[in-house]
Formats: structure tokens, C-alpha cells, sequence
């Protein structure tokens, strides 16, 4: 009885423990600012919001604060003295105009500062003298030109976040800097052209975010000393194109690319692209694991294309593309990849986009003599036969393909050997599923909400014998569900735990329509 009344105590104890742990509490130094204490010594303030105009005496304790959103114009010189366990700021959003190095006096222990959209326009060059351990820095958005006031960063950072204009200064030397992010997506970034020593004041880097910076053109070599690049994004660059994006590539198997992302380097209303095998012929000699090619319009991949991607890719991001049926369509089968996303291809667009104006001329076949766009006969023929084979890459355990809008039945296929797990076809129109799909046998999660459908086949859910979660809902199940007395529909799935018939007006199911769910758990 002792020992139970011990453990039923301790029980309690450490619950109380855990609650404490995620209390917040008016500061008792500010009562626009909540204290959340993490353990007995240190305090996490949180003053975001606050319409504060100075920022507040802290405490010794403190370890971080959050000082984002609010009206600071001015950090008083000295003013963190005594913070010397503080290792988090967040002075984002503020009114700030000038720095200089006695603001930062006494920040022994500061390893990330935030100090991005503010309206900082002059700083003395040793602002940042004091912060020897700070590792982490964003002064996005704000009106100064660093190097132009010969500003020296930390040779502790490792982290760098700053707008920059290539044609109008130049990157400090930061021989140990591992990520930089100039982006225009969160910043300011103009980089006309990308050269050779653009970025050669960053020979370490291991994440380079340039997209969304005007790129017209790369010169060759612009990335080939970066040995330790892991991970380079050059979306939102219009004006570059895919015959730009070769150029970039050439230089990626002299690094370490992991994560490449080039999303919508092609502008919106150009005519649609066809990917040819230069553009990808470089990267089979990287190790490259995650590549992102949304919103480019691609339409047909050239045959050998595919294979030139490496066989260590494992996951492939192309939504909002315009994909037709190709050759290629087959060879992704061959293709290693665990995780694809081809979400919200056709996707329609408003002529009020406001696009980049280009300062190179436009190689598309708009300009140039160009093979016509086609799908080959035998290509067309395979995926019309009565003998329809779906490819499906042989490792793949997550599929997206949502909201295509895509208005067909889907008729019986035949699918190739797969382990395939999750698949979501959520917001299509498949409106008539009859199927089946043989065999998606190790389909565990399956969505097809949201499609108008009013038809199922009774040997439709053959295609997924061991699915455990089933969502549904929003669709017109309410024509066909309740004439299903003998629960043929469902019989094909005897280990589903969880459905969604949620909005598919039906007013009553039969009696035995779930008679094989043995293991269902919840009906939505």
C-alpha cells in the first residue's frame, strides 16, 4: 500500500513538474511581458507585441527575449550589462536606426541575434566588437549597405542573413560562415549575374539562398570552390530559365549538394518547357538526395532525361507543373525515390502578376527554331491498351498528386511492384472509381476526399487490401453507399481502423456495410 501511495505521489509530483515547466506568467519586471521559467536558474521572456518603445531592464536570469513588434527606436548603450547569460535577442520589426558596439557591451554569452525589419541606416564598423559568440545573425530589411560602413562581422558566425546588392558592394570576408541567405523572399537582393568570385569571400558555405535575387545569367565556376555546399537554392529567379539553370549545375559535382532547388525559374506566361537531358546531364556525378522543380511549367521531359538524375535521390518535389504523358513518364519507374510531390499541376493563374523584366534575350523556342512538342504513338498506345500498366518507382512510400483538378474515371490498372504507403489524390475530380488497381498492397494511408465522386465499383478497394486510415470525405457517396446491403464495397479492406464519410450526403448506411472492419475504431 506504502509503495503505491509512493509511486501515485511521484506520479504527481513530476506531472506538476511538467506543467510548471510550460507556465507563463506576467514578468514582474514588465507586466506587458511574459516569463516562462525553463528550470529553476533561467527565464525565457517573451515582450513581442507589447508596443513597447524601450526595451525593459532584464534580469540576470534571463536566457532569451523576444523584443520583435514593437515601437524600439534606440538601444540604450550598457543596457545589457549585466545580461551575461543571455543568448537569444529578438529585435526584429522595430523602429531601430543606429548601432554601435557599447549596445551590445556585456553580451557575453549571445550566440543568435535578430535585428531584421528594423530602419537601420548608419552603424559604426565594430558594431558587433562585443559579440564574440554570436553565431547567428539576420539584419534583413533594413536601409544600409554593410560593407559600404566597412562593418566586420564575428569570426564566430555561422549563420548570415543580409540583403544584398552585387553591383553595389561586396561580401566581407567570413572565412568559417556556413549558411548565408541573401534571398528577396524575406530581403532585399539584386545579383544581375552571378560570377566566379561573387561569392568567394564564403568558401566554406554549406547552405547558399539566392533565390528571388534578379539572376539573369551564371558564369561557369561561380560555385565549384564551394566544396562543402550542401544545399543551394535559386527559385524565384525568372529570368534565368532552364538553359540558364546548366550553367549552375556544371559546378554542383565539385560539392557536396544534397538539396537543390530551382522552383519557378521560368516565368509564368512563357510558353511551357520541355527539361532536355543538358539540363540534368551534371548532376548524376553528384550525390544529390532532395531536388525541388515546382511551378516551371514543364510539360515533357527529353528521353534520357530521367536518367540522368543520380540514383541517390529520394525525394522529388514537381507540383504545379503542366505534365503531359511521355516517354519519360516510364523511366521514372527505374528512379529510387521514396517521397513525390506533383500536387496542383494545371494550375490556372491571373494575368495581374507583376514579372520580372529580363536583361538577357529569351532562348525558348519562342525565339528559335524549336522541335515540335509530342508524345510518341507506342507512348500513347501503352497507356490506352486494355493492358494498362501504371509505373510506379519501386521504393516509393509517399505520393502527392492534389488538387490537379483532374475530371476522370478511374478505370482498372495495372500497377507495378511498389511499397507504396501513403497517397494522397485528395481534390481531383475523379468522379467514378471502378478500378481496381492491382495492388497497392501495402498502402497503409489513402485520401480521395474532396473529388465528386458518386460511384465505387465493389471491387474498387481491392487495390488497397491493408489500408488502416480511409478519408472520403466531401464527395457524393450518398448515391451509391446506401444500396451497398452485403458491404461489398468495404469487404476488400478488413484492417481499416479509420474513415471519413463526413459531407457526402448519406442518410443512412446498411446494417452490414461495415460487417468485415473488425478493427475499425472510428467512422468520421
Amino acid at each position: 500500500m506504502a509503495s503505491s501511495l509512493l509511486i501515485l505521489f511521484l506520479a504527481c509530483f513530476v506531472l506538476m513538474m511538467a506543467v510548471s515547466v510550460q507556465t507563463e506568467t506576467t514578468c514582474f519586471f514588465n507586466e506587458r511581458c511574459r516569463c516562462k521559467t525553463s528550470n529553476k536558474t533561467y527565464v525565457e521572456v517573451d515582450c513581442s507585441h507589447a508596443k513597447l518603445r524601450d526595451i525593459p531592464n532584464l534580469p540576470r536570469n534571463v536566457s532569451s527575449v523576444d523584443l520583435s513588434n514593437n515601437y524600439i527606436h534606440n538601444i540604450q548603450e550598457h543596457h545589457f550589462q549585466d545580461n551575461d547569460i543571455l543568448t537569444e535577442i529578438n529585435l526584429s520589426l522595430n523602429k531601430l536606426h543606429f548601432l554601435n558596439k557599447e549596445m551590445f557591451c556585456g553580451l557575453n554569452s549571445v550566440f543568435k541575434l535578430k535585428l531584421n525589419n528594423n530602419n537601420i541606416t548608419k552603424t559604426t564598423k565594430d558594431a558587433f566588437l562585443y559579440l564574440r559568440t554570436l553565431s547567428y545573425l539576420d539584419v534583413k530589411k533594413n536601409s544600409i549597405s554593410w560593407s559600404s560602413h566597412n562593418v566586420t562581422f564575428p569570426p564566430s558566425l555561422l549563420t548570415l542573413k543580409i540583403d544584398y546588392n552585387s553591383s553595389q558592394e561586396k561580401l566581407p570576408e567570413m572565412p568559417r560562415l556556413e549558411t548565408l541567405d541573401v534571398s528577396g523572399s524575406s530581403g532585399h537582393c539584386y545579383i544581375n549575374i552571378v560570377k566566379p568570385d561573387t561569392f568567394r569571400s564564403v568558401p566554406t558555405i554549406h547552405e547558399l539562398d539566392i533565390s528571388a535575387c534578379k539572376v539573369n545569367y551564371v558564369y561557369n565556376g561561380s560555385f565549384i570552390f564551394m566544396r562543402n555546399l550542401s544545399t543551394l537554392d535559386i527559385s524565384f529567379n525568372t529570368c534565368l530559365r532552364f538553359d540558364g539553370l546548366e550553367n549552375v549545375t556544371i559546378d554542383l559535382p565539385f560539392t557536396s549538394i544534397k538539396i537543390f532547388k530551382f522552383n519557378k525559374i521560368h516565368k509564368t506566361f512563357q510558353m511551357n518547357t520541355k527539361v532536355l537531358k543538358r539540363h540534368f546531364m551534371h548532376l548524376r556525378y553528384t550525390n544529390l538526395v532532395e531536388m525541388h522543380g515546382d511551378s516551371n511549367r514543364i510539360q515533357l521531359l527529353e528521353d534520357g532525361a530521367v536518367q540522368q538524375l543520380p540514383s541517390s535521390i529520394r525525394k522529388l518535389f514537381m507540383s504545379d507543373n503542366e505534365f503531359s504523358y511521355g516517354q519519360y513518364f516510364f523511366d521514372f519507374i527505374t528512379m529510387q525515390i521514396d517521397f513525390v510531390n506533383v500536387s496542383f499541376l494545371f494550375s490556372s493563374r491571373r494575368n495581374n502578376e507583376r514579372e520580372e523584366i529580363c536583361e538577357r534575350p529569351d532562348e525558348s523556342c519562342c525565339n528559335q527554331e524549336c522541335k515540335p512538342i509530342y508524345t510518341p504513338a507506342e507512348t500513347i498506345f501503352r497507356l490506352n491498351s486494355p493492358w494498362r500498366i501504371l509505373p510506379i518507382p519501386r521504393k516509393l512510400k509517399t505520393a502527392l498528386y492534389k488538387e490537379c483538378y483532374l475530371r476522370y474515371e478511374i478505370p482498372q490498372f495495372t500497377v507495378s511492384e511498389n511499397i507504396l504507403e501513403y497517397v494522397d489524390l485528395s481534390y481531383n475530380i475523379f468522379y467514378s472509381w471502378i478500378g481496381p488497381l492491382l495492388i497497392f498492397d501495402h498502402v497503409l494511408f489513402a485520401d480521395l476526399s474532396n473529388n465528386i465522386c458518386s460511384n465505387v465499383s465493389k471491387f474498387f478497394f481491392k487495390s488497397v487490401p491493408n489500408v488502416t486510415i480511409l478519408l472520403l470525405q466531401n464527395n457524393l457517396l450518398g448515391f451509391i453507399l446506401p444500396d451497398d446491403n452485403e458491404g461489398e464495397i468495404m469487404q476488400h479492406m478488413p484492417a481499416l481502423q479509420i474513415i471519413n464519410l463526413a459531407e457526402n450526403r448519406i442518410p443512412s448506411l446498411p446494417y452490414n456495410f461495415f460487417k468485415t472492419q473488425a478493427n475499425l475504431i472510428e467512422i468520421i
